[in-house]
């Protein structure tokens, strides 16, 4: 086992010790053969041309980084890994489906999958605020007496 597999072995220890419902998953992300030298290119040729295939097997070949992408984020914002590999997939299709000539194409990816995991943390970030933010804030969207008057 190189040195890669064994990194991977670790996200995957880890991440269905965080969320042991996500093992099934998981286990099949683990039999998708990883990328072959040179194959991420002749995808990306076949996907210009329409082939639905080898758009999935790009996808599947990403999965692992999405996987990845989501226990960062996870770890980092206490936020449920299930629902962040959920954005960092969508945002893996969202990016897949962009036509691009960029030419680091897996930097490409890897972004769009973390802005959408990052999102969903910002989005969902839950912070405590005194009762007298919470009247303001509340007042602000929901009641403005000067524009009523």
């Amino acid at each position: 086992m190189n040195s890669i597999d064994e990194k991977y072995e670790q996200i995957y220890r880890r991440c269905i010790e965080m969320c042991p419902e996500m093992k099934p998953l998981i286990e099949k992300i683990k039999l998708i053969p990883p990328p072959q030298y040179g194959e991420r290119e002749i995808l990306l040729k076949k996907i210009k041309f329409g082939d639905k295939n080898a758009k999935n097997r790009l996808a599947e070949m990403y999965l692992r980084s999405a996987l990845h992408i989501a226990l960062e984020v996870a770890e980092i914002s206490s936020q449920p890994l299930e629902d962040i590999f959920s954005e960092a997939v969508i945002g893996l299709i969202e990016r897949l489906n962009c036509p691009t000539e960029n030419k680091n194409y897996s930097a490409f990816i890897s972004a769009g999958m973390r802005i959408k995991a990052y999102n969903y943390v910002r989005e969902n970030d839950v912070k405590f605020m005194s009762y007298e933010d919470y009247c303001e804030k509340i007042k602000k969207k929901y009641y403005d007496g000067e524009r009523l008057m």
